[in-house]
């Protein structure tokens, strides 16, 4: 009779994530010198695959686990986070809560998967080759024109005109915001046959997180944003009231302390004592989000 093997967290497993991320998840589990080593692969609806390694300990029944890396195709990406799984190894699964510096939460579910070790070195090579040449397209196109057209200049090859053109025709696609920004900036409105039209008083231009307003906007889920535009009417608010909102709003108890800190964080309001004080930047952000005149 073939012995069982003992359970061990150590494996692959899959599962489902739910919260403000939502999708399939697969994960690979390492222990190394009692270190606990988890790479979570999510198939987020949102922005595609996300990739995240998280580092911890085994403690009673489950793994306390924390953020250290996270790579996604999305505006932004936390830089810290908490993953708790308790471990039920009679059904070989795993389930727990996470949450991340930028205010996500919510819940996954996990079973144990070994048989899956193919299909995990598989995903996560086609999300690295992909958030490699979606992340790295532009400067990697760029790249190639110039080598291109260094080799051409140094009569090192020929170029004929209809390689020319196949090469050129992913152009217009890969610097599309660059070509919008000169559009408007130099006020083009036409380009030999094609007719360009902008919105009147429309900006176009490259997303920048160094902007304080767009940096909010991305990081910001939309109960937070809700929360601080309570804020923004209320001001100020007790913490009492702070969180009897949060509930109202459907934020998990769980999460209600960490919305606070995601706004405090990113100096949009401050506590005194027992009262959360909207900030210049907090009332700035919320006309912004309002097109209203700050009172």
């Amino acid at each position: 009779m073939a012995e069982t093997k003992p359970f061990t967290v150590v494996g692959n497993w899959v599962g489902v994530m739910t919260g403000t991320t939502r999708g399939g998840v697969r994960a690979r589990v390492k222990i190394r010198n009692g270190i606990v080593t988890g790479r979570i692969l999510i198939e987020e609806h949102a922005f595609g695959p996300a990739l995240g390694t998280f580092r911890g300990e085994e403690n009673d029944g489950g793994l306390a686990l924390r953020l250290v890396e996270y790579r996604s195709l999305a505006p932004a990406a936390p830089l810290s986070g908490i993953l708790n799984l308790v471990v039920d190894e009679e059904q070989g699964t795993a389930r727990g809560d996470w949450r991340t510096d930028i205010g996500t939460s919510g819940q996954i579910n996990l079973r144990k998967a070994d048989g899956d070790r193919w299909i995990w070195w598989f995903r996560t090579w086609s999300h690295s080759v992909r958030y490699f040449l979606r992340s790295r397209a532009t400067p990697l196109y760029l790249g190639i024109l110039l080598f291109v057209a260094a080799g051409v200049i140094l009569d090192a090859w020929d170029l004929d005109p209809s390689a020319l053109i196949l090469l050129l025709l992913p152009a217009p696609y890969v610097f599309r915001v660059h070509l919008l920004t000169l559009f408007q900036a130099f006020r083009v409105r036409r380009l030999g046959p094609l007719e360009i039209q902008l919105e009147a008083g429309t900006t176009v231009s490259t997303p920048s997180l160094t902007d304080p307003m767009i940096r909010l906007d991305v990081l910001f889920v939309p109960r937070t944003k809700l929360m601080l535009l309570l804020l923004f009417w209320l001001r100020p608010m007790t913490r009492e009231q702070f969180e009897q909102a949060a509930r109202t709003l459907g934020v998990p108890e769980s999460n209600i302390e960490v919305t606070l800190q995601a706004i405090v964080s990113e100096n949009c309001a401050t506590v005194a004592g027992d009262e959360i004080v909207l900030s210049d930047l907090g009332a700035n952000y919320i006309v912004h989000l309002t097109r209203q005149p700050a009172q």
